[in-house]
Order: C-alpha cells, then sequence, then structure tokens
C-alpha cells in the first residue's frame, strides 16, 4: 500500500503561502517541516490535499531560530492538538479537523476549505463556526501509525 503524500508550504494559507515539497507519510512531512523551520525560521505548514486541511504547522519566526532550537531540545516545546467538529453544510454529516498547534488557545478564525467524505462537496467555513472545539495536551515528537487521527473518515 503506498503511503499519502504530503505538502509542505511556507508562508500562512491565508496569505499566499509558498509549496516547498511533497513528502511521502504524515509522521516525514512533519518532521521535514520541522527540519525546515530550524535551518529556515518562518511559518511551514503540511496540507492533505485529499481533505483540503492543514494537519500540522509551525512557525519560528516570532522568537527566532536559537530560541526554538532550545526549546525543542530542552523539552520546553508544549504542543496541543486542537480538534475541530463541523456539520457538513450540504448533508449534515460530522467533519472532524485535528490540528497540531504550539498554542493552547483556539487560534484566530481563518477560513478551512474541507471536503466532506460523505458527499464529497467541498465547502469553505470559518474555523470559529465549529459546533465543538476540543483541546488536548500533544507530546512534541509527532508519531502517528495511520493519518485516520487527523482526517475524515468514511
Amino acid at each position: 500500500m503506498k503511503m499519502p503524500i504530503y505538502d509542505i508550504f511556507s508562508g500562512l494559507r491565508e496569505n499566499g503561502p509558498i509549496w516547498v515539497e511533497a513528502v511521502d507519510g504524515l509522521e516525514a512531512a512533519c518532521a521535514r517541516m520541522r527540519e525546515r523551520a530550524d535551518h529556515n525560521p518562518g511559518a511551514y505548514f503540511v496540507f492533505c490535499s485529499q481533505t483540503n486541511a492543514v494537519l500540522a504547522s509551525v512557525d519560528t519566526s516570532n522568537n527566532g531560530p536559537a530560541a526554538y532550537l532550545e526549546k525543542r531540545r530542552g523539552g520546553e516545546m508544549q504542543q496541543y492538538v486542537h480538534t475541530l467538529l463541523f456539520a457538513c453544510p450540504s448533508c449534515n454529516f460530522p467533519i472532524v479537523i485535528g490540528r497540531l498547534r504550539t498554542e493552547k488557545l483556539a487560534e484566530q478564525s481563518e477560513a478551512l476549505l474541507i471536503k466532506c467524505s460523505f458527499c464529497g462537496k467541498s465547502f469553505k467555513i470559518p474555523s470559529h463556526d465549529a459546533r465543538k472545539h476540543y483541546v488536548e495536551d500533544w507530546p512534541d515528537s509527532v508519531n502517528t501509525g495511520s493519518r485516520a487521527a487527523f482526517t475524515n473518515s468514511d
């Protein structure tokens, strides 16, 4: 079975991001994103074209690369998984989006482009329109044996 391919972008999704590369597997894509952020500070994210969702992101531009690397090496970098629950506007099917963040508080509202796995329709919805938003502590290293935790399932 072939591993899914994930795209890595630099910049912010809503401000004309720049495609950097495609990587096989979510764990490898997240590791490569962090590696790029370590060497060239800035905002990066891993994107899944199948679900049209950002699955992980990192921004090393705020504190500079030295502070970011020191936090990672010292184990001080806490991450949180934000789980957002939406209802498809077309068929009302539940849609779950998981996002890995370094911020515990809900991010500012952003438009998400989501494809419903039940009816197949795509739509743009603000993140603040989620019916539920759960936040959990997450270990520093992303180790996912399956991408099902991050995507919609039929």
